[in-house]
């Protein structure tokens, strides 16, 4: 449907949370049209990043020829070390976020909790939940072995710094925001939850941030699941993730985020 919405169209509309918006983008950059994004779903962050609150902010932006450049970032379930074009099989994107590890599970626990407790109160609740019957992933990231918590990517680089990014400034930097919490140093669980706990978790030796352009990661333990705009998908042994296109998407002209 999407396929055929935008071989007929001059834009492809799209009303839904992240993983419909996920489907359409790669519609869209496959027939080279521009996306209009009607947030309907329940969390709507790509669109919310955007300022896009209401649908009418959309229908304003389409009306008025209103529209921003914003980056895709890319995965190829990789059997080279070439970040240069995607393989032949179709292309996975993400407009968000990527990850392996246990943060698919800690934002479903923190999501469950956090209209009763708050944001915050949620993801300590759920955090020390989760690492008690978590175990951690093992693979080489960049050709260096690791066994990780969690490994977060961004498409952009989120704010705040920490464990709890919420928001991104800017939609075409060119990064990728990573966020890792090693788990082979001794006592990582515990380091983690306390380090959590305390406020301290930027300054933790299990954590680390930084940014990059492109990734490798090889060598991943079976079985580990990854987290893609907030749908879960089946993992794969080697995976490359890289930014490289942008997409044109409607926005009003001076939107912020809410």
């Amino acid at each position: 449907m999407l396929r055929q919405a935008a071989a007929e169209g001059v834009v492809l509309g799209v009303a839904g949370g992240d993983g419909t918006i996920n489907a359409a983008a790669k519609v869209a950059l496959e027939f080279g049209v521009p996306l209009a994004v009607f947030p309907a779903g329940t969390l709507n962050h790509f669109a919310g990043d955007l300022g896009l609150q209401r649908l009418e902010d959309t229908a304003r932006a389409v009306r008025a020829g209103e529209a921003v450049l914003v980056d895709v970032a890319e995965i190829a379930r990789d059997r080279t070390h070439d970040f240069g074009p995607l393989s032949e099989t179709e292309p996975e994107v993400f407009l968000n976020t990527f990850s392996l590890g246990v943060y698919p599970d800690l934002v479903r626990a923190r999501e469950a909790m956090e209209g009763r407790i708050g944001k915050w109160p949620a993801m300590l609740v759920g955090l020390v939940a989760v690492l008690k019957e978590a175990r951690p992933v093992k693979l080489r990231v960049n050709g260096r072995a690791r066994s990780v918590w969690l490994l977060f990517l961004g498409n952009g680089a989120y704010a705040p710094p920490g464990f709890a990014p919420a928001y991104r400034p800017n939609l075409h930097d060119g990064l990728l925001d990573v966020r890792l919490v090693d788990a082979a140093r001794p006592a990582a669980r515990i380091r983690l939850v306390a380090a959590v706990l305390s406020g301290t978790l930027g300054r933790s030796r299990v954590y680390e941030a930084s940014t990059a352009r492109a990734m490798r990661l090889t060598e991943i333990q079976a079985g580990a699941p990854l987290a893609v705009d907030g749908e879960v998908r089946p993992g794969a042994s080697q995976l490359r993730i890289a930014k490289g296109r942008r997409l044109v998407v409607y926005r009003p002209l001076g939107a912020r985020r809410a």
